[in-house]
């Protein structure tokens, strides 16, 4: 449900971005990167699932063109 919940933020903020061009830093604990890496690493469910996220190195950047 947390990936879910986190595409439908990435689908609605993607067009904004790549139409204003601005920057945008995202906050968030270590489950809920899970959704941001399988959104836009284009991870499986059974990927996605796997990931381990090490304190201190829960660290993820994106461009988006």
């Amino acid at each position: 449900m947390v990936c879910e919940r986190v595409a439908e933020f990435c689908d609605e903020m993607v067009p904004i971005i790549k139409n204003t061009g601005i920057n945008v830093a995202i906050s968030c604990h270590g489950n809920s990167i899970r959704g941001f890496r399988k959104y836009f690493e284009g991870l499986s469910e059974e990927e996605t699932t796997m990931l381990e996220t090490p304190l201190g190195k829960d660290y993820a950047a994106y461009v988006i063109k």
